[in-house]
């Protein structure tokens, strides 16, 4: 009823709650459908919509106080937060005053103990200005004292500086002085030092004199021990000792002198050594031709015999055995061995007609086999293996015809335009020299179809050619003996060899390619080292027939030559001649049975201090 009736003074316009228009606006559109035979009732419904309306405003009501509470809590929050600061501030306040109220009472302490030192230092001021007043008139004491001794003091200067000019001009004397001792002191050094080396020169020259002397007295005892073949003994000693001197003093381990002392020495009879036993085995005849089998550690030798003979060292001696006897239609002049050593080929000529002569392969590996003959040759006197197929150059028609066969066929490679005394073939295979009759030497390019040069014209015919371990260089003998070493392709003069006085025969290296043999019709042998041409050879010669052909051993301890036909001595056609001169002075010591004795030394020896020859045995000086 309370509601109506204030709807109603708001219906009249006299008051209306706020927003009641809106609520009944509000449930005028919500409104709910009326049901069939339900009865509507305004003022129950204008009650409840005041009803709801006033629950609102209660709640609004409520929460304007909660917000009103929260803005005082909020202000009193701030207050509290200001006077916070302000009582923190004031608590700083007061710490800092409190540390400047201590500070200030630190200061008042400070210039308390200030004014006391001030006291003090005022007290002890007056004590210095007392002081003071005091040195003063010391000071004029002393001042009176100190003029009268700069007076002296001016005086002493004056000496002083008049002592002083005095000692320069002594220093500058003693420098003076001095320099010339340092002068005399150098001088006397490099005179002594002139001295000292005048000394060593001296005694280097009496040590040289005296080793020149050891030498030549060790080879005029070589020279004198080649007359005492009756002595075997004192001969052996003479070229023992001479060996030896020569070697201490440092002579040429290779002497001439030398060697053939030691030769003659141990080719006695009574010792009959076998460095120096010669070789028989082809009757009444030269050994032609010589080769060294390198694999099988042998020698061939050929002959005008028809023999071809193999030689083996059998307890230290060389004992022969035949793979072609003796024949008397062919003569052999010519041998040479296939590069792996398995094969031998040798030339020569028939006894009748020449067209039918011919060439000899021999299977090395079964010798009793027999050989191979190859046809189409008339003279042959040389022949050489080629180095780089099966098969052989053979110089034939007397020299006039080159031809190449591998055994099964022949071929002429070259036709000469003069005579060819002897070829060579270069240690690669690839080059064939040859030895004209009018002293040219020849080379041909094997492997261009044998394209020819000449490399050096001789005045004198050519007879012998070598290629030397160097392939630049060649070597060749003449006719008159003359051995000459060219540069291929060079325009340098030859290097000239001059000793032999015939036709120079053959010219071969040993093995190791060290040394190398001249042979000649001079009737000698010319053993050179080939890294030192300057100096002399060893001459190998017993004066009794040429010397055809010649090969060293396996080992380079010997070299055989071939000889002509030996009246003398017919049926030792190999000659041996030992080439390690260390070989040979080791052996003699074993066949003598004692050292010279004092009156042996003193006639051969001379004045030199005695030694003992042979260590094996005592002196013998008494």
């Amino acid at each position: 009823a309370e509601a109506a009736t204030q709807y109603q003074v708001g219906k009249a316009g006299l008051w209306r709650p706020p927003d009641l228009q809106l609520a009944l606006n509000w449930q005028a559109k919500h409104r709910p459908t009326l049901v069939w035979g339900q009865r509507y009732n305004p003022a129950f419904e204008r009650t409840m919509i005041f009803l709801e309306y006033s629950k609102k405003e209660w709640e609004t009501e409520q929460r304007i106080k909660e917000l009103e509470q929260k803005r005082r809590l909020q202000r009193a929050r701030t207050m509290a937060i200001v006077f916070g600061s302000l009582a923190l501030v004031a608590l700083l306040a007061f710490v800092y005053a409190f540390f400047q109220s201590a500070e200030a009472k630190r200061a008042q302490k400070r210039a308390e103990d200030q004014t006391i030192l001030a006291q003090k230092a005022q007290k002890e001021a007056d004590k210095s200005a007392a002081d003071a007043k005091a040195q003063a008139t010391r000071a004029d004491e002393q001042a009176t004292i100190a003029k009268a001794e700069s007076e002296r003091a001016k005086i002493a200067q004056a000496e002083a500086e008049k002592q002083r000019i005095a000692a320069e001009e002594n220093l500058k004397k003693a420098e003076i002085a001095e320099a010339k001792a340092v002068k005399s002191a150098a001088l006397a050094v490099l005179r002594q030092k002139e001295a000292e080396k005048a000394t060593a020169e001296a005694r280097a020259a009496q040590k040289e004199a005296l080793r020149q002397q050891y030498v030549a007295q060790g080879k005029a005892m070589s020279v004198k021990s080649k007359e005492l073949d009756k002595q075997p003994e004192l001969e052996a000693l003479m070229a023992q000792q001479a060996y030896k001197f020569n070697t201490k003093y440092l002579g040429n381990p290779f002497d001439n002198d030398i060697y053939n002392g030691l030769y003659k020495a141990l080719d006695n009879p009574k010792f009959d050594d076998h460095l120096t036993r010669n070789l028989t085995g082809h009757d009444k005849g030269a050994a032609r031709a010589l080769v060294t089998r390198m694999q099988s550690k042998e020698i061939y030798s050929g002959g005008s015999d028809g023999r071809i003979l193999r030689w083996t060292i059998q307890n230290d001696e060389w004992k022969a055995d035949s793979i072609m006897g003796g024949r008397k239609d062919y003569q052999v002049y010519a041998l040479d061995i296939s590069p792996d050593g398995n094969w031998l080929v040798a030339g020569g000529a028939t006894t009748g007609d020449l067209t039918l002569n011919y060439i000899e392969l021999y299977d090395l590996k079964n010798p009793g086999n027999g050989p191979k003959k190859i046809p189409g040759f008339s003279g042959v006197e040389t022949l050489i293996y080629s180095t780089n197929e099966n098969g052989a150059y053979v110089r034939d028609q007397a020299g006039m015809s080159i031809k190449f066969t591998d055994f099964n066929s022949v071929r002429e490679v070259i036709k000469p335009k003069e005579k060819i005394h002897t070829i060579a073939l270069s240690h690669d295979g690839k080059r064939l020299a040859g030895a004209g009759a009018s002293g040219a030497l020849y080379i041909w390019d094997v492997a261009n179809n044998f394209a020819e040069k000449i490399a050096f014209k001789n005045t004198s015919d050519l007879t012998a050619i070598a290629f030397t371990p160097d392939p630049r260089r060649i070597m060749f003998g003449d006719e008159t003996g003359e051995i000459k070493i060219i540069m291929l392709d060079s325009d340098l003069a030859p290097r000239i060899l001059s000793g032999h006085t015939a036709h120079i025969e053959e010219i071969v290296f040993n093995n190791a390619s060290t040394f190398f043999a001249t042979t000649s019709r001079d009737k000698s042998v010319r053993l050179w080292n080939w890294n030192k041409l300057a100096d002399q050879p060893i001459v190998l010669s017993d004066g009794e027939e040429w010397v055809w052909s010649a090969t060293f051993s396996p080992d380079d301890e010997q070299l055989m030559t071939g000889m002509h036909a030996n009246a003398a001595k017919s049926s030792e056609t190999i000659h041996v001649w030992p080439t390690k001169i260390s070989t040979m002075a080791g052996s003699l010591c074993t066949y003598v049975s004692r050292n010279m004795n004092k009156d042996e030394w003193d006639n051969y020896v001379g004045n030199l201090p005695y030694e003992r020859t042979c260590e094996n045995y005592p002196d013998n000086n008494k």
